[in-house]
């Protein structure tokens, strides 16, 4: 149940537009590997008179989302025909300049420290090469709990699964759209919290 739950809240919550699956045969683990994009990219069908004709044009206000790449990796194990999460990656990365708003992206990342972790790096022999890593710390909570046995032994129920998973792809989510208002369009922290109430920002 975890496992499929997981993949249907990721679908719900990130635009995927890539898929591959790895088996290693020596330990019986298997790797799934996805790109996605933020989910405000995801296009919309024009439906008319319940026919498709084709796409909407996407709204360029999202359009600078495109920075920031999303790349998650599920790993986990089969038995029984049961599927059991051994850890997740899911993190985005943005080659882009944020030494003149790296105080409003630290205080960003600082609202956000329960459910993303962001590494800034920047070039010593050229100080105009940055890039950010984004990651979400769903991760820690595999680390930290034991959901298959919780689960198995009725401790943590589907809608609290739901929550609990939900929690970090929201937040990841939400991180990406408010960085990228903060780094690429020079908004304040002040500014975004009156427009999307922050979490601890008032």
């Amino acid at each position: 149940m975890e496992y499929e739950l997981f993949i249907k809240l990721l679908r719900k919550h990130l635009y995927l537009v890539y898929h591959e699956r790895f088996k290693n045969e020596n330990a019986n683990v298997i790797s799934e590997r996805f790109g996605a994009k933020h989910p405000r990219l995801k296009p919309e069908f024009i439906i008319v008179n319940d026919q498709i004709h084709g796409f909407k044009k996407l709204d360029e206000q999202v359009l600078g989302l495109e920075k920031f790449p999303i790349f998650i990796e599920i790993e986990f194990v089969e038995e029984d025909g049961e599927k059991f999460i051994e850890g997740i990656d899911i993190h985005a990365e943005a080659n882009i300049r944020v030494t003149d708003t790296l105080s409003e992206v630290t205080q960003l990342a600082t609202l956000f420290e329960k459910t993303v972790l962001v590494e800034h790096t920047r070039l010593l022999t050229d100080g105009s090469e940055e890039s950010l890593v984004i990651y979400s710390k769903i991760s820690e909570m595999y680390d930290d709990m034991f959901l298959d046995e919780d689960v198995d032994d009725g401790y943590v129920d589907e809608s609290e699964l739901t929550i609990l998973i939900e929690r970090y792809l929201v937040g990841f989510s939400k991180f990406l759209q408010m960085l990228e208002l903060v780094a690429c369009k020079h908004h304040t922290i002040s500014e975004l919290d009156d427009l999307y109430q922050l979490p601890g920002a008032s």
